[in-house]
């Protein structure tokens, strides 16, 4: 046994026929617990199903109503963004925190049930998993140590184990980290979503407040156009009707020089007949003497 303190595999034929009369014994027992698991099996799954089913379907019930009426909220609520019936809104905004609240608490308690209701089925069959191969391990290194009174295939075997083991302690260190990373990403994803959501709502304020104002200046403007239009209709007509007034003083005036005009031929035509006359009565006596 000193040499198997120093890291050996190799006994001497005492050891190794204590060892095997140890291992033989380990053996009954583990057949013996097989067993008792294989005929408990079908009995304890039936009563342990029954047991721990009703909880859970009731939660996940519950939950997945929950999570149909967040939908619908959401719904809701994206429709009546930009209206101007702000109480619905608002009341729909209400309804969503509180179907959210009891959606996050029933999540909470699904999960709770969940880990208060371990899956013993599962466990017991990890167990079996677990028995059959000790008593693989044990039956191999009977064998051997019947052979060449060594146990160098356990060794072997403890040491995969305890490779796979830690192998298994890396991968559970990196799930952890990973479920952090993923919890503050949630939690980045969450504080977004509110900020997003906040943005959101004072936009759809200041739109709301834009389309009120849009349409203040709209009536002002109706209102201002109507006014300059009519002021432009009476500037026209009024200067219409000057125009009228300006023609009709033209055609007086007009009338009144053609009328001068005739007039003053006239009397140049009636002075050219008597000059023309004069000349003739003056060569006329002329001629007569």
């Amino acid at each position: 046994m000193g040499e198997l303190a120093k890291g050996t595999t190799q006994l001497t034929p005492v050891e190794s026929l204590r060892a095997c009369v140890l291992i033989e014994e380990a053996l009954k027992r583990l057949v013996f617990l097989g067993k008792l698991i294989r005929e408990q099996k079908t009995e304890k799954r039936s009563h342990l199903t029954a047991a721990m089913g009703d909880d859970v379907i009731r939660l996940i019930g519950e939950q997945q109503d929950l999570e149909k009426m967040h939908q619908l909220l959401v719904k809701d609520k994206e429709e009546l963004h930009g209206l101007q019936d702000r109480e619905t809104l608002r009341a729909t905004e209400r309804q969503l925190q509180e179907a959210s609240a009891k959606l996050k608490e029933a999540n909470r308690d699904l999960c709770r049930n969940l880990r208060q209701t371990p899956d013993i089925h599962a466990n017991m069959l990890k167990l079996n998993h677990e028995r059959q191969r000790a008593e693989d391990w044990l039956t191999e290194t009977l064998h051997e140590l019947k052979a060449s009174n060594t146990f160098k295939c356990l060794t072997d075997n403890v040491a995969q184990e305890k490779h796979a083991q830690e192998r298994l302690a890396e991968a559970r260190r990196r799930n952890r980290e990973m479920s952090q990373a993923v919890r503050l990403l949630e939690c980045e994803l969450r504080k977004e979503e509110a900020e997003f959501a906040e943005s959101r709502r004072a936009t759809s304020i200041e739109v709301a407040a834009l389309k009120q104002e849009l349409q203040r200046l709209k009536s002002k403007a109706g209102v201002k156009l109507a006014f300059t239009e009519a002021a432009m209709v009476a500037q026209l007509e009024g200067k219409q009707w000057q125009l009228v007034q300006e023609e009709k003083r033209l055609g007086k005036e007009l009338e009144m020089l053609q009328k001068e005009a005739d007039e003053e031929a006239f009397l140049q035509r009636a002075n050219a007949d008597f000059r023309n006359k004069l000349i003739r009565q003056a060569n006329f006596s002329h001629t007569s003497r």
